[in-house]
């Protein structure tokens, strides 16, 4: 299974060199590195989870997102990454020089490309996020998921098959999270505390 995704995909490959070749401008390249700074081993999330579990009001929420962020390392991280050992685009020996990454920071990365990290986590917390916080926060969650996935593909450090599968883990990793705190209250109460009308 190693070497299932190091063949090149013909149609995605045609989509990064598109974005290359058609998106890429300074501004961009400049936004889209700060987007994806945040998830740069998922710290800016994790410290979202951390900072709502150290107070009362809001450590259910904290709760749900940490679990959330737990579920999608174990899943997509120490799972799915060593299953499919898929190699990043740009280094891809048939298009090293062709296409050409624009990240600050993933160049010197040796992790593996599937599925996306910064995808699963940002969207892990975005999706545990409802249900347990205002819209005014979840919303914005979302969307800074879904430029963190679109920074990815921006930068040509993944393929888009990485970024749907990452968008799938933390989905499922949200999901369990849920599921896990429901089953909790149903089995010794509701000792975090209940849903969150507000945050001050």
């Amino acid at each position: 299974m190693s070497t299932i995704f190091n063949g090149l995909n013909e149609i995605e490959a045609n989509f990064l060199y598109w974005v290359q070749e058609n998106l890429r401008n300074g501004f961009f390249t400049v936004f889209f590195n700060l987007i994806t700074v945040l998830g740069e081993k998922g710290w800016f999330f994790i410290a979202i989870s951390v900072v709502l579990l150290l107070f009362r009001k809001t450590r259910k929420a904290g709760t749900t997102l940490s679990l959330a962020c737990a579920f999608d390392g174990l899943l997509l991280n120490v799972i799915l990454k060593n299953i499919f050992k898929r190699v990043r685009p740009f280094r891809i020996e048939s298009m090293a020089g062709v296409l050409l990454p624009a990240s600050w920071i993933t160049p010197g990365e040796t992790s593996y490309s599937f599925p996306s990290g910064h995808t699963g986590i940002s969207f892990a917390v975005a999706f545990a996020a409802i249900g347990v916080m205002p819209k005014k926060f979840s919303i914005p969650l979302m969307v800074l998921a879904a430029l963190t996935a679109i920074s990815r593909l921006y930068l040509g450090v993944h393929y888009p098959s990485d970024i749907a599968v990452g968008i799938l883990c933390g989905g499922l990793s949200a999901f369990l999270s849920h599921l896990l705190i429901k089953f909790i209250a149903k089995k010794w109460g509701d000792k975090i505390n209940a849903k969150i009308p507000n945050l001050v």
